[in-house]
């Protein structure tokens, strides 16, 4: 049974790929929008070899090296004429050292020993404008272990105010979108362990989705600035990308346990496995940079094939329409940061969230999913045992309320009201004559005008036999007046028996309380009356009189 309309998972997705193009590209272009600056390009720099360009380091390169821009005064005329704000922004490095002029101006990361990760983030430095001079030159002497270089606006002059406005718009971008991400995996394991407790037919997958949003947030801490790590540079990345391996492997344990096939999670294990088996056997950075770059491949492989299997399952699982979306995207995003860690490295993410988002969201879908199945079992036990419980109240026959259900609640009903004993006149004769069939539906006719002629808050039962007992909230003039009505509506309304007319009429004794007492001494009075309608000769409404 599906739960959840093709059309609805695909708004939610939809929204969740416009968020996600946005949080990909957007950040890129508003990080110096709006502020004049100068940009010191990346072909600039020299170490009398190689420019500042975005590359992989060879392995005869030295680790520590200086580059050397040279920036004429001239073309730094469009800053107002006061200290100067230079951001460096994602420049590939593990630390570096900023010269002017032969002037230190601070350093990043960790220039000595290289041990820190600073590539996501942004760093700011003052130059004194009594430093500026006809001629300038911009030296960095940058530590780099496998990724080294600077994209077309990593480095920006301009004033110190505007260099501040740079750097906090880049730390928006990066770290404390990566603290959201961090927060939402949190709020994500909060809510599985609760639906852990309640036991939810998805247990297994739910979990398995959580612990994958848990690594993606342990990659993600690639994204956040560290000046100073722990341990060591490559140790780190070495844990950071064997988290998203990890990641993929419990996304294909959820994807089998809801969809009760093997393969996701074969081959997720496969891929993990593959990858940690190369993973711990290499000790050089720049070796298992080359590694991982190739084996980051496996991902959207991985998830194309999730893809094909999910595929012939949409139709029939709402779990599969819930994978088939958050996959679709995934794939995007996998493709576009396998190519741009390849080719394009300046329009990588600044932050992981767009992945934590769409794996949150598959979460919030298939917690959905398991709401509307409960209240769905819940709504079927709710209406099956008001069926068993109308069936307990209800006789079959007619419709009205039963003997016993009836004189219960006339019980608890307080005066003054009257009861009514009404009874289908020769009731016997109409059986001989025209078979049970037909008296049947004399008694489900007549329950049908009573039915129509008095209010809800009126009882109606049937009393036994083609006797039926009503009590009706009203004064004795009142009551009269209501029981004459039925008694014509009753006469006036023939049944058919194969084309013949049979006319049917009722009599029925009143019995008017208005005290507190049994139910019983109701029923006998009110048979009183009935008993002398009937020898009044039928057709008639009598009231008790003691």
């Amino acid at each position: 049974m599906n739960y959840i309309r093709i059309r609805e998972i695909v708004v939610v997705y939809s929204l969740i790929f416009i968020l996600v193009l946005i949080l990909s590209i957007l950040p890129g272009f508003l990080v110096s929008r709006d502020i004049e600056y100068v940009r010191v390009l990346p072909e600039e720099f020299s170490n009398g070899t190689n420019d500042l360009k975005h590359t992989l380091r060879e392995k005869d390169q030295p680790i520590i090296d200086n580059y050397r821009a040279v920036i004429e005064k001239e073309r730094l005329s469009t800053i107002t004429d006061e200290d100067l704000g230079l951001t460096i922004t994602r420049l590939e490095g593990q630390g570096y050292r900023v010269w002017w002029n032969g002037e230190e101006l601070g350093y990043a990361g960790d220039p000595d020993e290289g041990n820190a990760n600073i590539w996501n983030s942004s760093h700011r430095f003052t130059i004194d404008k009594e430093l500026v001079e006809e001629i300038n030159t911009l030296d960095l002497t940058i530590h780099t272990k496998y990724d080294m270089g600077a994209f077309d606006e990593s480095i920006l002059i301009t004033n110190v105010k505007n260099s501040v406005k740079i750097n906090s718009r880049h730390e928006l971008f990066s770290t404390y979108m990566t603290l959201i991400s961090l927060g939402m995996t949190i709020l994500a394991m909060i809510i599985t362990g609760v639906l852990v407790v309640l036991k939810t037919r998805h247990k297994f997958s739910l979990m398995s989705m959580t612990l994958a949003l848990v690594f993606v947030s342990v990659s993600s801490m690639d994204y956040l600035k560290t000046e100073q790590l722990f341990l060591s540079y490559l140790l780190f990345k070495k844990i950071i990308i064997s988290s998203m391996f990890v990641a993929i492997g419990f996304a294909g344990f959820a994807i089998s346990s809801s969809l009760k096939k093997r393969l996701p999670a074969i081959m997720g294990v496969i891929t993990l496995v593959v990858f940690l088996t190369w993973t711990f056997t290499i000790n050089d950075m720049l070796v298992f940079k080359r590694f991982y770059n190739i084996a980051m491949i496996l991902i959207p492989l991985n998830f194309v094939g999730w893809l094909i299997i999910i595929l012939p399952k949409l139709k029939s699982s709402d779990e599969a329409r819930i994978y088939f979306g958050g996959m679709l995207i995934l794939t995007s995003v996998g493709v576009w940061e396998t190519v741009s860690l390849s080719f394009m490295p300046s329009a990588l993410a600044t932050s992981q969230l767009p992945i934590v988002m769409v794996g949150a969201t598959m979460l919030l879908l298939f917690i959905s999913l398991e709401t509307i199945a409960r209240n769905r079992q819940l709504n079927d036990e709710i209406t099956h045992r008001d069926r068993l419980f109308h069936k307990t109240i209800t006789d079959e026959l007619s419709g009205l309320y039963n003997k016993a259900y009836c004189s219960n609640l006339i019980s608890r009903m307080r005066p003054p009201f009257a009861v009514a004993m009404l009874d289908i006149d020769k009731f016997k004769y109409i059986n001989d004559t025209h078979g049970h069939v037909l008296g049947d539906r004399a008694i489900r006719h007549v329950a049908e005008i009573v039915k129509d002629i008095l209010r809800e808050d009126d009882i109606i039962g049937r009393y036994g036999g083609d006797e039926f007992m009503l009590a009706i909230r009203c004064t004795p003039e009142r009551a009269l007046q209501i029981c004459n009505r039925l008694r014509e509506a009753v006469m006036s309304n023939p049944l058919y028996d194969s084309g013949k007319k049979v006319i049917l009429t009722v009599s029925i004794g009143v019995y008017h309380v208005i005290k507190k007492q049994s139910v019983e001494l109701m029923v006998k009075n009110a048979d009183k009356a009935l008993y002398e309608a009937k020898e009044d000769g039928r057709n008639r409404v009598a009231v008790f009189s003691s």
